[in-house]
C-alpha cells in the first residue's frame, strides 16, 4: 500500500491523498481506514483521525489496535471517558494488549482514579514485564498518594530496565525530596544535570542549610547557565534570605521590573474591544483545572490563543507593542534579563477563566523570558481586600522563609490592564469568594535561539 510508504517517509499529506483514493476503490478495507486515521493523527487532525479509526472498526470490529489508537485521539481532545471506553474495547478484543492497559492507566491517572490506574499499569506489566514506562508511571501514582517507598521501588525498576530514562531518575529525585531525604535527592538530581535538576538540587541544599555549597554552585552556574530562569528565581530568593549580593544576576530585583499598561492606550473604546475578545474566547476549548497547571477552580485553554481568530491577532499586536515599550523602559538596566534580551521570539498565550473560590498557585514560567497578563474581567464585589489580585513574590516552591524581610507586591487589576514582568518572578492569584468571573489572557515571550 503506497499510503503506508508515504507515512513511513513522513509525507502524511501525500499518504492521506493516496489512502483516500484507495478507500474509494475498496471502501470496506479496514486497514486502509486505519492507515488514513494514523496519517491524520500524526498531523494532529484528531477529529478526522477519530472518524477514520471508527470506520476501520466498523469494517473490522475485532481490530484491537484501532480501538487503542482511537482512545489516544479521544484523550488528546480531553474526552477521557470515551477514551477509557475505547481502551477497554481494545483489551476486550485482545486481553494481552499491554499498550491498551498502559494507555488506560494514563487516562485513569488524568481522571484522578488512582487505584484503577494502578491495576491497569499492573496488567500492562503482566503482559510486558520489561516495559519501563509502566513501572515509572506506577511510581508517579504511588508518589501522588503518599506511598513513597513503593514509588521509589518502581522508579528503581524502571531505571533498571532503561538506565537512560532521565525522567524516571528525575521522578525518583522528586520523591526523595518529598521524603526529606535531601542527600539522596541531590545525588539523583546531579546525575541528570538538567536545567531544572540544578535548581532542585540547590533547593535541597537550602533545606540542609548548606549555604556555602549553594554559593559555590551559583558562582559556577553564573558562567555556564546564565539564562536558566529557575536558577535566576532561586538566586534572587536566597540573596534576599541571606542578605547577600545576588550571585547569579539574572534579574536581581525582579519586583522593580513590573510594568502596568492598559488596552485603552491602544483601543480608545476598550470596553467594546474587551467584549469582542471575550466573545471570541467562548469558541476556544478550555479544560477544567487542567493537569500539571496552576489553575484551581477554573478553566484554562491549552493551544496558543493568538491563533484563534482576528481579534486575538489584534490583541497579539497590542502585546507586541507593549513588549517593545517594556524593553525600552528597562534597556539601561545591567542584568542578564536585559543584556541578553532575545532578538527573536515567539508569543504564546492562553485563556484562563476563574470562578468563585478560584485562584492560581504560585509559579514561574521556566521556558519563557517575559510573562504577562491581560485582564478582561476583574473582581469588583470584594468580600475581603485584594481578592482576585495578583501577588508577586521572591518565594516559591514552598521554600521556608528564614528572613522575614521578604519582598512581595500585590496589584489589584482593572479591566483592560496589561501587566508585564520577568518570567523568573513568582506570582499567584489571590482567591476570591464573590460570584464574579475573573477572565484573563496570560502570555509568554518565548526566546528563539535558532540560527
Amino acid at each position: 500500500m503506497i499510503g503506508v510508504i508515504f507515512n513511513n517517509l513522513g509525507k502524511f499529506e501525500d499518504a492521506i491523498i493516496n489512502l483516500t483514493k484507495s478507500i474509494k476503490i475498496k471502501p470496506n478495507e479496514a486497514l486502509a481506514h486505519f492507515q488514513l486515521a494514523h496519517s491524520f493523527q500524526l498531523l494532529g487532525k484528531f477529529e478526522e483521525a477519530i472518524n477514520s479509526y471508527r470506520n476501520a472498526i466498523k469494517n473490522k470490529n475485532d481490530f484491537s489496535e484501532s480501538y487503542n489508537m482511537l482512545g489516544l485521539c479521544l484523550a488528546e481532545l480531553g474526552r477521557l471517558e470515551e477514551a477509557s471506553n475505547s481502551y477497554k474495547e481494545s483489551i476486550k478484543v485482545n486481553p494481552k494488549q499491554f499498550e491498551a492497559y498502559y494507555n488506560l492507566g494514563n487516562n485513569l491517572q488524568l481522571m484522578s482514579k488512582y487505584e484503577e490506574a494502578i491495576d491497569s499499569y499492573k496488567n500492562s506489566i503482566k503482559f510486558n514485564p520489561n516495559y519501563s514506562d509502566s513501572y515509572n508511571n506506577l511510581g508517579v501514582i504511588y508518589d501522588k498518594i503518599g506511598k513513597y517507598d513503593l514509588s521509589i521501588e518502581h522508579f528503581k525498576k524502571a531505571i533498571e530496565l532503561n538506565p537512560e530514562n532521565l525522567g524516571s531518575i528525575n521522578n525518583m529525585a522528586h520523591t526523595y525530596k518529598k521524603m526529606g531525604n535531601y542527600i539522596k535527592a541531590i545525588e539523583k538530581y546531579d546525575s541528570i544535570n538538567t536545567n531544572t535538576s540544578k535548581s532542585h538540587a540547590l533547593e535541597c541544599l537550602y533545606m540542609l542549610k548548606d549555604y556555602k555549597t549553594i554559593n559555590q554552585r551559583l558562582n559556577k552556574y553564573s558562567e555556564s547557565d546564565e539564562k536558566n530562569i529557575r536558577l535566576g528565581a532561586f538566586s534572587t530568593f536566597i540573596s534576599n534570605q541571606l542578605n547577600q549580593k545576588d550571585i547569579f544576576r539574572f534579574c536581581t530585583h525582579p519586583i522593580d521590573f513590573i510594568k502596568v499598561s492598559n488596552i485603552k492606550n491602544h483601543k480608545p473604546n476598550q470596553e467594546n474591544f474587551i467584549n469582542e475578545v471575550l466573545l471570541e474566547a467562548k469558541n476556544i476549548k478550555t479544560d477544567w483545572e487542567p493537569s500539571n497547571k496552576t489553575t484551581k477552580n477554573g478553566f484554562q485553554s491549552s493551544s496558543n490563543i493568538f491563533d484563534a481568530g482576528k481579534i486575538f491577532l489584534e490583541l497579539r499586536n497590542i502585546i507586541i507593542e507593549e513588549i517593545f515599550s517594556y524593553h525600552k523602559k528597562y534597556n539601561s538596566e545591567n542584568c542578564t534579563f536585559i543584556n541578553s534580551w532575545p532578538s527573536k521570539f515567539g508569543l504564546n498565550g492562553w485563556f484562563v477563566r476563574l470562578l468563585k473560590n478560584g485562584y492560581q498557585e504560585s509559579h514561574i514560567h521556566t521556558d519563557a523570558w517575559l510573562s504577562g497578563v491581560v485582564y478582561l474581567k476583574t473582581i469588583k464585589s470584594l468580600t475581603k481586600e485584594n481578592e482576585g489580585a495578583i501577588e508577586f513574590s521572591l518565594q516559591g516552591y514552598d521554600l521556608p522563609i528564614i528572613n522575614q524581610n521578604l519582598q512581595n507586591k500585590i496589584y489589584k487589576p482593572d479591566n483592560g490592564d496589561i501587566i508585564l514582568f520577568p518570567s523568573s518572578l513568582f506570582h499567584k492569584t489571590i482567591p476570591f469568594t464573590s460570584d464574579d468571573e475573573r477572565c484573563v489572557i496570560a502570555f509568554d515571550l518565548i526566546p528563539n535561539y535558532s540560527n
